[in-house]
């Protein structure tokens, strides 16, 4: 039996630094990538010269499928998937900006580990 043809989701990852440009790259190896980032300047040099200097360096080339946009609805537009690689103080924005969220092991209102709260009953 055949199976009908799928298209490669659209990956969406959050985060402008050298973490975050590392795991856009990896996923942009396999198709199309998004990259959030917060500066202008980073999505230029990603979109043009197809590299994050300021984070990776100048030797370090990107995927030719992988752009950047400073524009976070047009990243949540595009999103069959979304890797948040954003640091601990921005993820708060992120994550208030998506319906849903699946994340655990965080207190929103101290961003402690839950591991770090102490005994729990049950």
């Amino acid at each position: 039996m055949d199976r009908p043809a799928q298209r490669q989701p659209y990956v969406v990852v959050l985060g402008g630094g050298s973490w975050g440009t590392t795991i856009a790259s990896i996923c942009a190896r396999r198709g199309p990538t998004l990259q959030w980032v917060r500066s202008e300047v980073t999505a230029k040099d990603i979109n043009e010269n197809h590299r994050n200097s300021r984070y990776l360096g100048k030797d370090v080339e990107l995927s030719s499928t992988l752009r950047a946009t400073t524009d976070f609805a047009e990243a949540a537009d595009h999103a069959d998937v979304v890797v948040m690689v954003c640091r601990r103080t921005a993820s708060a924005m992120c994550l208030q900006s998506w319906p849903v969220s699946c994340a655990r092991g965080c207190r929103w209102c101290r961003w402690s580990r839950v591991s770090n709260r102490g005994p729990t009953s049950g």
